[in-house]
């Protein structure tokens, strides 16, 4: 178990009750209908503003490309894409940390399904299609998740937060693993 394993079930133990014995979480995403999800991503997208801090409380939603202006319905699009995208490679990082999906991976798919359903991507110097891609990620999985806590009603638990924030804080770092951080210069080829 990683450090930051073992944190996560610290926090669980702490901070909402959870026995060493208790599962950390039974619910699944995957229950809920997707197209409530879906309409669920499009209201977060419509109703949260540029001043709202919300990547793993630290950093301010504030878009620097043309991504802050694309429709909630193709952010929608994305977010689910993505998510599948991530379920397909088998990320579950509440189960196994290291099945993270490295930024690597996540670029070239967010670049690939950008490049296929938006113009303005792609006529964007390779600089801002770089910076388009990380605020799709970052605001994809973020807008997704949080479609998830509003519908899930009580069922994410803190260590289902926590492995989140984590998350978005390697997609933030742009990290290939949680030992191999790397920056907006590393996206260059």
């Amino acid at each position: 178990m990683s450090s930051r394993q073992f944190w996560s079930v610290i926090a669980c133990l702490l901070l909402s009750g959870c026995s060493a014995s208790q599962p950390m979480s039974n619910f699944s995403p995957n229950s809920l209908p997707k197209d409530q999800l879906r309409n669920e991503i499009i209201n977060q997208a419509s109703h949260l503003g540029i001043e709202d801090g919300y990547y793993f409380g630290e950093e301010a939603r504030n878009f620097k490309t043309p991504y802050a202006v694309v429709h909630p319905d193709v952010k929608a699009d994305f977010a689910l894409a993505y998510e599948s995208m991530l379920a397909e490679r088998g990320e579950n990082m509440l189960a196994h940390w290291e099945s993270y999906v490295p930024y690597s991976k996540r670029s070239d798919f967010a670049r690939q399904w950008w490049s296929k359903h938006s113009e303005e991507f792609n006529k964007q110097t390779e600089k801002f299609k770089i910076l388009w891609i990380h605020e799709a990620l970052l605001d994809g999985g973020e807008l997704w998740f949080r479609a998830v806590e509003k519908l899930s009603g009580n069922q994410v638990n803190s260590v289902v937060v926590l492995t989140h924030d984590e998350e978005q804080r390697f997609v933030f770092k742009y990290a290939e693993s949680e030992h191999s951080e790397g920056s907006l210069s590393t996206q260059f080829h």
